[in-house]
């Protein structure tokens, strides 16, 4: 039987290896590339009348930072036609070399098909997972559901509902480690028993590790034509490591937690990592973020035991990886958390009490509250005023006087699990929370109250 694909699998080519693209699919794309070799050409003659011959450099990177020579960009390229020599430039000998490299196009085009087809199938899966989160339905009326948008949409959505899962398990396996731990003991449970602690007979909390070296490995070995070594290099940080490494990347992290069902007390806090190097239109995507861990409990997560094993995992990431034959190291240099979160990672006191800003010593005051209570603000005026900045010295002093006199000192309340990081810094580190802080916090409320 042929290999080809045939018209009862419409573009299997596209997700299936072992298919071959049709004949008539390769011509179509062979007349398109010489087409764009023709507008290409006659752009650069234009161009050429004006001497700007530098339109296709690229912007020089930093003397310091050869990260670049870690990773085949040479193999790579650009994704557009102009970085190929045109077809007509090679002699009537090199009809091998000619063809090679329209091959290689022919590749190159396909897989940028291939990436759309397969962010637009995650989109519909994604978006019916969702109705099944948010609404519940019975499976059976899930699978009524999908056969319905199986007709108008065709084969890019699952047969059933748990096709739906199966191609979750298969496309997004990654390597991880469970663990279960009771928040009232203070320790690990090997033995459960209907999800109890078998010791206080309490709901136990279970949370998982997920490899992070697997992850970066494959997102580098993939997108490597999409990193920008420019990007985040304008920050003290940035030069610290550069003027002690030279093969490099970073990372930034994220937590928050969230309810699985409304009708649930279960919440979620998923562990985020992001490549800084990564260009914006792509960082976020799905395929390029990495999930480190996952608390899944009633109970907020202690976060010197939750992230303790993707700290050791950091650690171990810092002396480098291996990537097309050079050594890269990843630091984690950012960290982005709501002020609660931000607060139990970092060991601080909360926003809402005496010196809970990490950016300045300004202590703040408890004011009467419209419930006979109080509530503590910083008010711009007074005593509060201009007061001075935190920097690393001088919480490493505070840390040290926490520490000797076993209380908080002017808002440091101990270490924090991130301290043992090279490169991670909690003052200077730590990310002011955009979402919570002006979508949703006093900037909010001051449109409101203005408007």
């Amino acid at each position: 039987m042929s290999s080809f694909s045939t018209p009862g699998q419409y573009k299997s080519w596209l997700h299936n290896y072992n298919v071959k693209m049709p004949y008539t699919t390769i011509r179509r794309y062979q007349k398109k590339i010489l087409s764009d070799q023709k507008e290409v050409m006659a752009a650069k003659s234009k161009r050429s009348l004006f001497e700007t011959k530098d339109y296709l450099k690229k912007k020089d990177l930093p003397e310091n930072l050869k990260v670049e020579e870690s990773f085949s960009f040479q193999n790579l390229g650009n994704n557009s036609f102009e970085t190929f020599e045109p077809v007509e430039n090679y002699s009537n000998d090199s009809s091998e070399l000619r063809k090679n490299e329209l091959d290689l196009k022919i590749v190159k085009q396909s897989n940028k098909i291939i990436e759309s087809n397969f962010d637009r199938n995650l989109s519909i899966k994604l978006s019916i997972l969702n109705i099944y989160i948010d609404y519940r339905p019975t499976k059976s009326c899930m699978n009524a559901f999908i056969k319905m948008l199986r007709n108008f949409v065709g084969s890019d959505v699952p047969a059933n509902f748990d096709s739906l899962v199966r191609s979750f398990q298969a496309e997004f396996f990654i390597n991880y480690d469970t663990y279960h731990y009771c928040v009232s003991c203070d320790d690990f449970v090997d033995i459960l028993h209907n999800s109890r602690c078998t010791k206080c007979n309490k709901l136990i909390s279970r949370f998982y590790h997920l490899n992070i070296r697997s992850q970066i490995d494959s997102i580098l070995k993939s997108q490597n034509d999409i990193l920008d070594f420019e990007e985040n290099t304008d920050n003290e940080i940035y030069r610290k490591i550069s003027s002690n490494h030279n093969n490099f990347i970073t990372l930034t992290i994220n937590t928050d937690g969230m309810s699985v069902f409304k009708s649930s007390k279960t919440t979620i806090w998923p562990v985020y990592l992001t490549i800084n190097q990564l260009d914006k239109q792509h960082r976020f995507k799905l395929k390029n973020v990495l999930l480190a861990g996952l608390w899944v409990s009633r109970e907020k997560p202690v976060f010197e035991v939750f992230l303790k094993s993707i700290i050791e995992e950091l650690k171990i990431l810092e002396q480098g990886i291996v990537i097309n034959g050079e050594i890269v190291k990843i630091f984690l240099t950012n960290g982005v958390f709501d002020k609660p979160a931000r607060a139990a990672i970092l060991n601080t006191i909360q926003f809402n009490g005496k010196f809970g800003c990490i950016k300045c010593y300004q202590p703040g005051k408890n004011i009467p509250s419209a419930k006979n209570g109080t509530v503590h603000v910083y008010p711009y005026q007074h005593y509060h005023y201009n007061k001075p900045q935190r920097t690393h010295e001088k919480y490493l002093n505070d840390l040290k006087e926490a520490v000797h006199l076993k209380k908080p000192f002017r808002g440091i309340k101990g270490e924090s699990i991130l301290n043992q990081l090279s490169y991670y810094y909690p003052i200077e580190s730590t990310v002011i929370d955009y979402m919570h802080s002006i979508l949703e916090g006093v900037v909010k409320s001051l449109i409101k109250y203005s408007y």
